[in-house]
C-alpha cells in the first residue's frame, strides 16, 4: 500500500492514480480477493488500519459464522513520516502474543519500519 500522504507529496509520480476514497476501496477489494488469514501491509496511514481489518478472512466456529476480526499491530517509520508496517491477523485463529518495533534510519533522513 503506498502511503497517501507520499502519493500526494509526489504527484507527478502517480497523475495517473485514484482519488483516495477509490483507491482505498480497491484496495481493499484486492486483498479482500485473497483471503487470507495473515496480511502484512507497509506504507500504510494509522488513520486507514481499521478499513484493512475486513479484509483478513474469519473463518466458522461450531458452524456459526462468527466475526471475530482482526488483530493489528502496527510500527510506525518515525519522524517526518506518518505512515508504518502493519500486521493483521485472523483474531478467531491466532494472537499476536509480542511484536518488537525496528525503525531503520540509515543516515538518510529518511526512516523506515
Amino acid at each position: 500500500v503506498l502511503s497517501q500522504k507520499l502519493l500526494d507529496s509526489h504527484r507527478y509520480l502517480y497523475h495517473t492514480t485514484l482519488r483516495p476514497r477509490m483507491r482505498l476501496a480497491n484496495l481493499q477489494k484486492e486483498i479482500g480477493r485473497y483471503g487470507a488469514q495473515i496480511v502484512c501491509l507497509q506504507e500504510i496511514e494509522p488513520e486507514n488500519l481499521e478499513a484493512f481489518t475486513g479484509c483478513v478472512r474469519t473463518f466458522k466456529n461450531d458452524d456459526k459464522d462468527i466475526k471475530r476480526g482482526a488483530e493489528v499491530a502496527f510500527a510506525p517509520c518515525g519522524e517526518p513520516r506518518t505512515d508504518g508496517v502493519a500486521v493483521l491477523v485472523d483474531a478467531g485463529r491466532f494472537s499476536i502474543v509480542h511484536s518488537h518495533e525496528l525503525t531503520l534510519d540509515a543516515d538518510e533522513g529518511k526512516k523506515n519500519a
